[in-house]
């Protein structure tokens, strides 16, 4: 896909994901969301449709990419805010430890069921914590904690 049809493929998403009402998402449950981040060079609003885990209590993002935008802004300000249809939740964006990371990344592997989501990942689905730890580094995972 070539970056004007990503480009609109992620403004179709993004409208669809607004609209709809905030469904509880359970533990160990995954859904699609809006999240709006702040650009670390440009500081203008961002908005990116990603995948939201529930996982240990907490909602996580997970990225088989260290490197992706919305993962770069989110370490340069971790204010975030997720956006349905019923509204607006704000965010801080925080790095658990390498520990924690693993567990989630792990529960978000397990979670996700789109084979081209998965495919991503420097590691397969059913990765053990020994071989996302031997990864971590490439991928990323942040906890969202109310503000």
């Amino acid at each position: 896909m070539d970056r004007t049809a990503a480009r609109e493929a992620n403004a179709a998403m993004i409208e669809k994901l607004s609209g709809a009402p905030d469904e509880p998402i359970p533990e160990g449950g995954f859904a699609l969301r809006v999240v709006r981040t702040r650009g670390r060079r440009s500081g203008d609003v961002h908005a990116t449709p990603l995948g939201l885990l529930r996982h240990a209590g907490a909602l996580h993002l997970v990225s088989p990419v260290a490197g992706r935008d919305w993962v770069q802004n989110l370490l340069a300000d971790p204010w975030c805010e997720i956006v349905t249809g019923d509204g607006t939740t704000t965010y801080s964006a925080t790095t658990p430890s390498g520990t924690e990371a693993v567990a989630t990344i792990a529960a978000y592997l397990s979670a996700v069921q789109v084979p081209w989501a998965l495919a991503a990942f420097p590691v397969d689905a059913d990765a053990d914590e020994s071989e996302i730890a031997a990864h971590l580094d490439e991928m990323a995972t942040l906890r969202l904690d109310l503000r």
